[in-house]
């Protein structure tokens, strides 16, 4: 696992902020096709489809607006993706694509 991989806490704390009416956190790395990826799931309220393309945007959320939009920024100086992939009423899922080539 790449060392930066090992030392975002901030990011994970960040994620594992659960919205209300999250009972079950989930998270997974698999390594595939010269990449890891990570998965974060929930089983809270999930995001909205109108809300999905403004998601990782600099202010947009209900607090300061800055949580998401600095994962984004982090991932892409180390080269990494990241997307919101869950289900709205269903959960959360974040993956989190890191290259290890």
């Amino acid at each position: 696992m790449p060392p930066q991989l090992k030392s975002r806490h901030h990011t994970r704390y960040e994620l594992r902020k659960p919205a209300t009416k999250t009972t079950q956190i989930k998270n997974k790395a698999q390594n595939k096709d010269g990449s890891i990826t990570v998965v974060y799931e929930d089983d809270g309220v999930g995001i909205n489809v109108e809300d999905r393309s403004k998601l990782f945007e600099k202010g947009f959320g209900k607090g300061t607006g800055y949580g998401l939009y600095l994962i984004r920024r982090t991932c892409e100086i180390y080269g990494w993706t990241v997307e919101e992939t869950g289900e709205p009423g269903k959960g959360v899922r974040f993956e989190f694509h890191v290259p290890t080539k």
